[in-house]
């Protein structure tokens, strides 16, 4: 069974909440959020980045590494630091 990663730049509210793999954050309106954060379809959660054109780049380029990793890996070798998810709550704010 293969390993499904989908990677995807969520947008952090103001609330703190996060945004859904719906919310295309490019096309919602400026200062809609606080930080960019790769997340990924199997929990993994990347760092806060700006929530402007270069925060989303980075944010994009986080959850490329998260996906490369998990399916160029040979199986059986541990996940640096940074790929691995921390036991987080996901809540939409639907």
């Amino acid at each position: 069974m293969a390993d499904n990663h989908v990677p995807y730049v969520a947008g952090r509210y103001r609330d703190g909440l996060r945004s859904d793999h719906w919310t295309d954050v490019r096309r919602c309106a400026e200062a809609t959020f606080t930080a960019y954060t790769a997340r990924c379809s199997c929990g993994w959660v990347g760092p806060d980045r700006a929530a402007d054109d270069k925060g989303y780049r980075r944010t994009s380029r986080d959850g490329q590494r998260h996906q490369t990793d998990h399916t160029t890996r040979s199986p059986g070798l541990p996940l640096p630091a940074l790929f691995l998810a921390p036991q987080v709550e996901v809540v939409s704010p639907h």
